[in-house]
């Protein structure tokens, strides 16, 4: 049975307990799904930074359509610009200020992400 056929209350409720990961992935193979997969992404907490950092620009600009905070930041590791700054994805810090993150935003034991991006040239 495909996934297509599956009522879209039962596809929420399978989506709801996959992971993050799991989520992409089935974004990835089935785009006629992309409503009802957003509608499960929307619930959680989107970490874009694991993205950021490897210059995973699809899944970066697929996240934040149902919400990711281009501008989330961790304590201990930064923000998703940072990361992508520090790692010189170039294509995916343009993807981030153009949702809104901020190249000043103020990081604890980090440079903020100009700085970052500055470094790296």
């Amino acid at each position: 049975m495909s996934l297509l056929a599956l009522s879209s209350e039962l596809l929420i409720i399978i989506l709801a307990e996959l992971e993050v990961e799991d989520v992409i992935s089935v974004l990835e193979t089935h785009p006629d799904l992309y409503q009802i997969s957003f509608h499960s992404l929307r619930s959680r907490r989107l970490d874009l930074r694991p993205y950021c950092t490897s210059g995973d620009i699809f899944r970066v600009r697929l996240l934040l359509q149902p919400g990711a905070d281009a501008d989330n930041s961790s304590f201990h590791f930064g923000t998703p610009l940072s990361d992508a700054a520090a790692n010189g994805r170039e294509e995916v810090v343009k993807l981030l200020l153009e949702h809104g993150a901020r190249v000043d935003h103020e990081l604890h034991f980090k440079h903020q992400p100009l700085h970052v991006a500055a470094k790296k040239g």
